[in-house]
């Protein structure tokens, strides 16, 4: 099963025809990547350090700081992220900056409610 790569990919793929089974199994998939303590900390993070001013990003380095985990796991949790499009990466020499993906919470929200509401036929 796929996961869509971004968040106008599952906007063009849903808007087009009814959703299928693999739209909720990708859909779930995303869903089940903000399912957790751990990541949801993470976005909340990148979040505020955004409305902050922090417009680059988040450093790896200062996620493990601040939620006190190790770097394999802080790597783990944003790779899931990152394959639900909920988080993007830009690289500057060795730095990587983490940072939400434009609208792509609320659009995930926005479709989840629309399937939930029955307003996307299978």
């Amino acid at each position: 099963m796929t996961i869509c790569s971004n968040v106008d990919d599952m906007a063009k793929r849903t808007a087009v025809r009814p959703l299928t089974t693999d739209d909720f199994g990708a859909l779930a998939e995303r869903l089940k990547a903000m399912a957790d303590p751990t990541r949801l900390h993470i976005l909340h993070m990148l979040k505020n350090d955004a409305a902050a001013g922090d417009v680059s990003g988040t450093v790896l380095i200062d996620i493990t700081k601040r939620l006190n985990i190790t770097q394999p796991t802080v790597s783990y949790h944003l790779t899931e992220l990152r394959r639900a499009g909920l988080v993007k990466r830009q690289k500057s020499g060795s730095w990587s900056y983490m940072s939400i993906e434009s609208d792509a919470i609320a659009v995930l929200l926005s479709e989840t409610l629309n399937v939930v509401n029955g307003n996307r036929p299978l």
